[in-house]
């Protein structure tokens, strides 16, 4: 499993890269980030050309919530009116809206939440890599992280997030910025679960066009990743992908030794 870890304390699995994400806001918590590039996809038609997503964009994608109770569900994006679209009907509401999430958990605790954007054509564009720059998924441009932007988490709670699946795009080596997977674990927080609400943001892109290409949201096949990928990624030093905020400054995490 080619995981890169992106943690404040960790025996990080290939030994590139440690740091901290803490955001300065009045209730932020501390986020701990793992990258997991296994399994990895491919999209032959790649990202649409305008990569900023709306919440209709997100039609489809599946939604597992696990609760502290041992209970889960898993719901499914909806399409509601023109321009309207989320998660309901559950026991938590999930919603987008100026470009960032909106989560609420008021009637159980919530353990986890697991996002799956391979079943809408939807990717997570989690670094700050310009268009061009090694290491980045051509025509994804720039993009940014995993961010807290509000809620009732206290600052001494801490959050462990994990992307996954890889996406490269075909007749290019893969980047290391584009995800389908993004998993949010709350057991280390205070009450070992999330109770309340809880607001995030993170750059993500729309596939090419569906409406032009009859609805291709399943333009995603598994490959393998090419044998030198880990020495890509060393070569890179992980660059600036991992360059988070930190009271809203970039900040470059520092290579282990």
């Amino acid at each position: 499993m080619r995981k890169f870890c992106f943690m404040s304390t960790a025996t990080v699995a290939i030994g590139l890269l440690a740091a901290t994400l803490t955001f300065g806001t009045a209730q932020a918590a501390t986020v701990n980030t793992t990258y997991d590039f296994d399994p990895a996809y491919e999209t032959v038609h790649g990202i649409r050309s305008n990569t900023s997503t709306y919440n209709t964009d997100f039609a489809g994608m599946l939604v597992t919530a696990k609760y502290t109770d041992g209970s889960s569900e898993t719901l499914t994006w909806t399409q509601t009116g023109p321009y309207a679209a989320g998660i309901s009907g559950g026991s938590i509401g999930l919603s987008f809206v100026n470009y960032g999430f909106s989560l609420v958990s008021n009637t159980r605790r919530l353990g986890s939440l697991a996002l799956n954007m391979a079943t809408a054509g939807t990717i997570f564009d989690a670094s700050f890599l310009p268009e061009g720059a090694p290491g980045n998924t051509p025509t994804t441009k720039g993009g940014s992280p995993f961010q807290i932007t509000g809620g009732t988490l206290l600052n001494t709670d801490l959050i462990n997030i994990s992307y996954s699946g890889l996406v490269k795009l075909a007749g290019y080596a893969p980047g290391i910025d584009a995800f389908t997977h993004l998993l949010i674990d709350f057991s280390q927080t205070s009450g070992g679960g999330l109770l309340g609400a809880f607001s995030f943001n993170g750059d993500t892109d729309a596939l090419f066009d569906r409406a032009d290409l009859r609805d291709l949201r399943a333009d995603l096949t598994a490959v393998p990743l090419p044998a030198g990928f880990l020495l890509l990624i060393a070569g890179l030093g992980a660059l600036a992908m991992l360059r988070a905020t930190k009271n809203g400054a970039p900040v470059k995490a520092p290579l282990l030794a």
